[in-house]
């Protein structure tokens, strides 16, 4: 870096720094930052993978275009108050967005009341702060719940906002969630299964994250059907579209660092 002697900046820095932010390739404007179908034999390794300390094991599998999660092998299994959460999350990170769609797709499928687990997916901040997403779980486990009867919840600005008051799917146990999640400036408007619309005020911070769980709880205090067990479940989709934040801060403090190099070279 060339400096003048009072501190000024050369016409010649000024230039390459302007010629580096026009054509730096910086993404702009509106487009889809992420499409995964899983349409591949294995998970792409841009996810990365995290489980809960109750996580012993599970059967992960690419199929058909779905990512699935077979079966949750907890620690131990407990009654209230003493059973395990075992679960697996699914993080990938994306070009940092302002205003944002996430479409997302999650299932389940269960065969009695014996099975307890719950699937989730969230879009986030750089930090990990929620700004939507969904899940969905068996009505008598969800803590957002107190009728016991509730099958969805969504995040929205780093909180449950709603949750739902009535099953979900084709039978009492069998779970199939979609959600179109957007931003535009400080509103958000969520789309739940095609139907369900939910709309509120929503953090600016940028959307930089996806981050999907399968979890399990391992419980054996209910006399009724005995230990709870886990099942399948999968996501179909995650698509992420957006505007990219234009680096028209930084153009413009190039642009004007040229103009005073300029200016200061005219009076010597």
């Amino acid at each position: 870096m060339i400096l003048h002697r009072r501190g000024g900046i050369s016409s010649s820095f000024a230039s390459s720094l302007l010629l580096s932010l026009l054509f730096s390739g910086v993404p702009a404007g509106a487009g889809i930052v992420l499409d995964e179908q899983f349409n591949g034999p294995a998970i792409d390794p841009s996810w990365v993978v995290s489980t809960s300390s109750a996580y012993v094991s599970s059967d992960v599998r690419i199929d058909q275009g779905r990512l699935y999660v077979d079966r949750i092998t907890p620690t131990h299994y407990g009654p209230d108050g003493g059973f395990a959460y075992a679960s697996v999350t699914f993080t990938r990170s994306f070009t940092e967005l302002d205003d944002f769609t996430a479409e997302l797709d999650l299932s389940y499928r269960q065969s009695s009341a014996a099975y307890m687990q719950r699937s989730q997916i969230v879009v986030t901040d750089a930090s990990g702060f929620v700004l939507g997403g969904l899940f969905f779980e068996d009505g008598w486990a969800n803590p957002a719940d107190a009728a016991g009867s509730g099958y969805w919840t969504l995040f929205a600005n780093g909180n449950i906002f709603t949750y739902s008051s009535g099953r979900l799917g084709t039978s009492n146990w069998n779970r199939d969630l979609s959600l179109v999640f957007s931003r535009t400036g400080s509103s958000f408007n969520a789309l739940i299964n095609g139907g369900i619309q939910v709309n509120g005020a929503i953090s600016t911070s940028r959307a930089a994250k996806v981050a999907i769980t399968f979890g399990f709880y391992a419980y054996n205090g209910n006399v009724g059907f005995g230990q709870s067990v886990p099942g399948p479940q999968w996501v179909d989709r995650v698509r992420i579209t957006g505007t990219v934040p234009e680096p028209g801060t930084l153009r413009a403090m190039a642009l004007g660092l040229l103009g005073l190099a300029r200016m200061r070279r005219s009076r010597r």
